[in-house]
């Protein structure tokens, strides 16, 4: 599934296109790239063929698969790739068997946000419960409107025993958006997770942070946001 030259071919007749979750916010320290990749890494392990696209500049998606390789894990395969190469990306990995495509975006990236976007099945939004994140999260949801792509909002980093997360609901409701049931708490599993090519359900299984990532991945895959495959392995 990492053949990227098959970029160059031509789409053959049983080609089937792979179904593209983009994490997009156009605010910083949402947490996103930890979120595309845990996200990826839940589906790889349930059998999902999973690739993760990171159109980020900074590369921190490609950075934390360097980890997860150097402890022997190589899927989900990371690809750090500007948004114009997106298509055929996505493309060639769909010839090469990808069922789902993540792809970790750049905060404040304008109308390459609106390319990804259009580009995409569904947007996850994550949003950290904070006043200054809540008034910043209507251009993200005008990217997905303008683009006509479904879109759920993801309560991430969310402080434990707050009741901030309680106010943002109430704030998203007022904007139609819908959001996911399960909130990502801050915990530091996934901190250190990541800093070892992990995600928390791999770092520390019976943890709260995997607990809530299982859920929200769960209820992922009963919306249908993210493809449920015929058999698989627990994380």
């Amino acid at each position: 599934m990492t053949d990227i030259h098959a970029a160059t071919r031509t789409r053959s007749p049983n080609f089937r296109r792979p179904r593209v979750v983009s994490v997009l916010s156009q605010k910083g320290g949402t947490g996103k790239t930890t979120l595309s990749c845990a996200l990826a890494a839940l589906a790889s392990r349930a059998g999902t063929a999973t690739a993760v696209l990171d159109l980020d500049p900074q590369a921190s998606a490609a950075k934390w698969h360097d980890l997860r390789r150097a402890n022997g894990e190589d899927d989900p395969p990371v690809f750090a790739t500007p948004s114009s190469r997106m298509q055929a990306l996505v493309d060639a990995l769909g010839r090469d068997g990808a069922e789902l495509i993540v792809t970790d975006t750049a905060p404040h990236s304008g109308a390459d946000a609106v390319t990804v976007a259009r580009l995409s099945d569904h947007i996850l939004i994550p949003l950290q419960p904070s006043f200054p994140d809540l008034s910043a999260i209507t251009r993200t949801i005008d990217i997905a409107d303008l683009a006509k792509v479904p879109a759920t909002i993801v309560l991430n980093l969310a402080l434990v025993n707050h009741p901030s997360a309680d106010d943002a609901r109430t704030v998203i409701k007022s904007t139609a958006a819908v959001a996911a049931p399960v909130v990502l708490h801050r915990r530091v599993a996934h901190v250190n997770s990541f800093n070892v090519g992990r995600c928390a359900a791999e770092y520390q299984p019976g943890g709260k942070a995997a607990h809530e990532l299982r859920t929200l991945f769960e209820w992922l895959q009963g919306a249908g946001i993210v493809p449920t495959p015929g058999k698989g392995r627990a994380a």
